[in-house]
This record gives structure tokens, C-alpha cells and sequence, in this order.
């Protein structure tokens, strides 16, 4: 698979679960499998430097254990009362029973802190 890394086997992440892996770079990667769809992102939280893994999956978003910030599995955007950075994605693929992981392109996620503190409605 061209420009993918072999992880884990799918069978290591139940639904409703997530893992974080190392990729060959040094590179920390939450492994999601949730709604039946596997998802990748960055797997290190920008707050406090938790890792994601130890935090709950909602649906089609992770929940930091640290201090609750929630990250979009589809879009890598955090949500807190706090600037907090964005996560990168990345693509996933399963070939003969093991997810393989490749970074999507830089400009398909921001990565400056933005302010993503709920606004008033």
C-alpha cells in the first residue's frame, strides 16, 4: 500500500474503542473504530500532552480524559474552553486483517491553535 504504515490488527480495537500506536517517524496515532468505520488522528492532547487513548470515544468524537476537550474524528477540530490545537488525520485502511496509516495532507487540517471556546447562542 503506497505510502501507508502497517500497524496493529483490526482486531485489537473493538468497537467503541480506541488505541494509540507509533509509526516508524516517532509519529503518536489514536486509532479509532467506532459507528463501523475505523479513524485515525493525532494522538497526543495539545492542553496537557494526555493521551487521547486514555479519554472515551462519543459517536464520531473522542473526549480527552484530561479536561474533557472533544476532538471531531472527521475533521481533527477541538472543542474547548480553551485555545486548544487541532489534531491531524490521517487515513485508514484494513488489507488482510491489519490497519494501515497514512498522513492526509497538511492543508486538510489547520495547525494553529484557534480559539474553540463554545460561543454564546
Amino acid at each position: 500500500m503506497d505510502a501507508y504504515e502497517k500497524t496493529i490488527r483490526a482486531s485489537e480495537i473493538a468497537p467503541g474503542t480506541m488505541k494509540t500506536v507509533k509509526l516508524i517517524n516517532g509519529e503518536k496515532v489514536l486509532l479509532v473504530n467506532t459507528e463501523g468505520k475505523f479513524h485515525g488522528m493525532g494522538a497526543i492532547c495539545g492542553h496537557f500532552e494526555w493521551d487521547l487513548s486514555d479519554g472515551r470515544v462519543q459517536g464520531k468524537k473522542v473526549v480527552c480524559a484530561g479536561h474533557g476537550a472533544i476532538w471531531d474524528l472527521e475533521t481533527g477540530k477541538a472543542q474547548f474552553d480553551e485555545p486548544t490545537t487541532d489534531e491531524p488525520l490521517y487515513d485508514i485502511a484494513e488489507e488482510d486483517g491489519f490497519l494501515w496509516v497514512r498522513k492526509r495532507a497538511a492543508e486538510a487540517v489547520p495547525s494553529q491553535k484557534a480559539d474553540t471556546r463554545p460561543q454564546a447562542v
